[in-house]
Formats: C-alpha cells, structure tokens, sequence
C-alpha cells in the first residue's frame, strides 16, 4: 500500500511515474543494500553503527507513514457503495417510445431486452461511446458485429441512437 500511496503525490505520478515506480523504490532499496557496506564500523551493536541504523529507520519510518497515509483518510464502505454496479433492473429503459421499438427489430436478438448483451453481442449499457460513433457501428458494425445490420431509414437510425443514448444517460 505504501508502493500506491507514493504514486498519489505529484513529484511520483502523471508524467512522473517512472520516477515513482522505478527511480524512488530502486534508490530505496539501494540505499538499503548499500548500508552495511557504507557503514564498516568495528562494533555490531545499533549504537556503533549509526549509518545503517539511520537508514533502516528512515526507510521503516516511511514506509508506516505511507501506508498510514493510504489507509487512514478513506471511507471504504462510502467508496464500494459509490463503485456498485447498476443492476439491470435498476435502469429505466422506456419501452413505449419509437427508439425502443426500432431497437426491437434490429437490435434485441444479439443485445438483449434489457441492453445486457448475451454471447453473442456486448451490453449497450454503459458503452462510452458518442451518439456518431453509435450510429456508425450501427451501419458498418464493429468486431464480430457484420455491417448492414440496421435495417431502417436516417430518422429510424436517428430514434434508435437516442434512445441508446437515453438509457446510458440513465444508468448515469
């Protein structure tokens, strides 16, 4: 947990990653290779060696801080609660409207009454994609989807693209 904390601060993160998970850790650990060789006192008790003790130190140190840090300032239950996925139940998908019913003739069989997606195809709901990218898969496929597979005029195809877009507005 201490590995992730560090990558939260700026100096280790974002176009500084590699400094985060190579250059600090690697430093770190050779730092605490190198201590006995950089601390060649006669004595082995702590006291007689201050270099090495000093770095054991500050290496434990920080790494309960980090790890203190990680752990001490979150709401986990707040955080899954927030990371649930929707049910299917639970999106309000309007059945009445023109876009449901074009869906029904050229979409349902592979994509599912409810959006889902089955073995055949992937769930609707969810999908990042734009309203013009959902209308170009819809002509000219994507994947394992064959193109032509909507049957339908520009305003059909435009109905059927809201209405996607509707119900992924609602699983929002």
């Amino acid at each position: 947990m201490f590995l992730y904390q560090l990558l939260k601060y700026e100096f280790a993160s974002g176009t500084f990653s590699l400094i985060g998970i190579i250059v600090l850790p690697g430093l770190a650990f050779g730092a605490l290779l190198l201590a006995p060789f950089l601390d060649q006192g006669p004595g082995r008790r702590p006291h007689q060696r201050p270099v090495a003790v000093g770095m054991m130190l500050l290496g434990l140190a920080a790494v309960m801080w980090l790890t203190y840090e990680s752990s001490s300032h979150v709401d986990w239950e707040t955080r899954a609660e927030a990371n649930k996925p929707i049910p299917p139940s639970a999106i309000e998908i309007d059945k009445e409207g023109p876009g449901y019913a074009i869906y029904e003739g050229n979409c349902m069989s592979c994509h599912g009454e409810d959006l889902t997606g089955g073995p055949a195809a992937p769930a609707l709901i969810g999908t990042e994609h734009s309203a013009e990218e959902i209308a170009k898969i819809a002509q000219e496929g994507i994947g394992s989807m064959p193109p032509d597979q909507f049957q339908g005029t520009d305003e059909e195809l435009k109905q059927l693209v809201d209405f996607i877009v509707s119900v992924n507005e609602g699983a929002e």
